[in-house]
């Protein structure tokens, strides 16, 4: 990164860290960046799932979710006790029953 005195800086997590996760967020404030390097992971699949669960059980088990999946969207609908939970998690293997397309019929009642 190029900073407004003219001092180039080598970031990373490890060095710099400071300058680094700020850069992340500054949209040019610090300095400008020349240079990247990124990591990049091989070519892989998702296997996703979809489920519907109470706000209450989602809360009691807030420590443990992240862990059950390499992504995961949870989507709170406001004044009801109903999350949609989206995980996935990254597969080499295609699945032998792939769908191209999928529509999820949303309507929620009481039967969670």
């Amino acid at each position: 990164m190029i900073l407004a005195n003219g001092h180039v800086i080598d970031l990373s997590p490890s060095r710099q860290s400071a300058y680094f996760h700020a850069a992340c967020l500054s949209l040019g404030c610090l300095g400008v960046i020349c240079r990247i390097t990124l990591s990049v992971l091989p070519k892989f699949q998702l296997l996703q799932t979809v489920s519907k669960d109470k706000l209450s059980m989602i809360l009691s088990r807030w420590g443990d979710i992240p862990s059950e999946a390499d992504y995961l969207r949870l989507h709170w609908y406001p004044h009801t006790d109903v999350v949609t939970v989206w995980k996935a998690k990254g597969t080499t293997v295609m699945p032998s029953n792939c769908i191209t397309s999928l529509v999820i019929d949303m309507r929620f009642n009481d039967k969670i």
